[in-house]
């Protein structure tokens, strides 16, 4: 229950704590206050940081390792904390605010409570990993992702009303090969002009209202499913081989076309909201609403 401030001096983070233990965090009210500094060690232990509490950065600074066993709280203000060494969540919560980047090492979502809950308009510049079956990404506020996302696992992306998660990885395409389920209402996911690739075993899973922006691709028998009474609005979706399933009762709105090269679509419920232009073949199923092909 106590408040400790590590505080360098200069513009460069040349104050370096150099502690071989840990600093840790283990009271719901302890606080550790970063100004222009370097920290070695500090641990999240014992008790949930508390609302106000945890970790709060003043001006640019750096952990080398954070130690991450219950849920913690990063404030970052109007700055950077960089975290060198990669960590995990385990079946906990990472709460950030303010406006500032997070940056480092891996964050890797380890645990199907894994939740990393963004509620300010900041930039996390760490790659992230989902390897915890539906482990979560709870984005409140405007959120930039700039590293990469990896999934290996059933991942849910959560994006309140009214907010949008951008990606801006630079690598032309992202690849995912599982369920990413999308249960926020009225969010938007932007791609930054980025391709978003869904492969053998893949599905867009959407079970509330939902906006993407950028470019979707749907190859190797990967999936999309729209939940009842659900909409997606999305600019384009391609396909260039395999199958993939429309599996919806919901309605997709505001397309542009869906291109396939060559591919059967297996469809159970298509609703169609707009002119829309199709290509390709359908195999079973209906259709409804207007398209042009």
């Amino acid at each position: 229950n106590n408040e400790i401030t590590v505080a360098g001096t200069g513009s460069a983070m040349v104050g370096t704590f150099n502690n071989t233990g840990e600093i840790n965090l283990n009271h719901v009210n302890s606080l550790i206050n970063l100004t222009d500094c370097t920290v070695n060690n500090v641990s999240q232990i014992t008790n949930d940081a508390g609302a106000g509490q945890g970790i709060k950065v003043n001006s640019d600074s750096t952990i080398t390792t954070l130690t991450h066993t219950t849920s913690s709280r990063i404030d970052l203000g109007a700055h950077q904390l960089t975290i060198t060494s990669a960590f995990s969540i385990g079946g906990k919560t990472l709460t950030l605010s303010g406006t500032g980047i997070l940056s480092g090492g891996i964050i890797t979502l380890n645990d199907p409570n894994s939740l990393i809950q963004v509620t300010g308009a900041c930039t996390i510049a760490n790659a992230l990993t989902f390897s915890g079956d539906d482990a979560t990404l709870d984005i409140d506020a405007d959120t930039t992702c700039s590293g990469a996302f990896t999934f290996s696992a059933n991942t849910t992306f959560d994006i309140a009303t009214s907010v949008t998660l951008k990606y801006s990885y630079i690598a032309a395409t992202t690849t995912c090969r599982k369920n990413l389920k999308f249960i926020g209402n009225n969010g938007t996911m932007d791609m930054d002009n980025l391709t978003f690739e869904f492969n053998t075993g893949g599905t867009l899973d959407i079970d509330n209202n939902t906006t993407f922006v950028g470019n979707w691709k749907m190859n190797g028998k990967s999936k999309i499913h729209i939940a009842t009474a659900m909409n997606l609005n999305i600019k384009a979706i391609t396909s260039s081989d395999s199958t993939f399933e429309l599996n919806t009762t919901g309605t997709i709105t505001n397309l542009g076309e869906i291109f396939l090269m060559g591919t059967t679509v297996k469809v159970a419920m298509l609703k169609i909201s707009e002119n829309t232009r199709i290509g390709g073949n359908f195999d079973g199923g209906t259709s409804s609403g207007t398209k042009s092909n």
